[in-house]
């Protein structure tokens, strides 16, 4: 016998996992602006100044625009598998990271304090208490 709980969480289960379902199929719209993105933050790995960055920026997006026209599947396909393999042979090999991120230099600076430092005497016996 079912419970009536049991089917209301089976069907809120059901209903987070079609949100979070694996969406693996990309339009080519959405596949080429995430190359161009990758592209950009690889640029930006290599780059020594933010001047360099956007001159490689304008070159990036250039190669981008000239292959706009593209329209035949295949063509288009040819692209952007040339793009990905590109992306991979130019790889850093110790990539930028933002500094607030994991990995960043700024990541957990300030780490918060210990608990015992936030909450004094919570589960810490005081040593003025004689057990007789």
């Amino acid at each position: 016998r079912r419970v009536h709980g049991d089917r209301s969480r089976n069907t809120a289960m059901a209903q987070a996992a079609w949100f979070i379902r694996d969406n693996t199929v990309l339009t080519r719209t959405q596949e080429v602006q995430r190359l161009y993105r990758q592209a950009l933050r690889l640029a930006r790995s290599w780059s020594i100044s933010v001047d360099l960055w956007e001159f490689e920026a304008e070159k990036i997006r250039a190669r981008f625009e000239a292959n706009r026209h593209l329209t035949s599947a295949l063509a288009v396909r040819e692209a952007i598998d040339e793009a990905k393999r590109e992306l991979v042979e130019h790889a850093h090999p110790i990539p930028y990271k933002m500094p607030w991120l994991p990995g960043g230099s700024l990541y957990m600076r300030n780490s918060p304090p210990p608990p015992e430092v936030c909450f004094p005497g919570e589960g810490v016996k005081s040593p003025s208490v004689d057990s007789h």
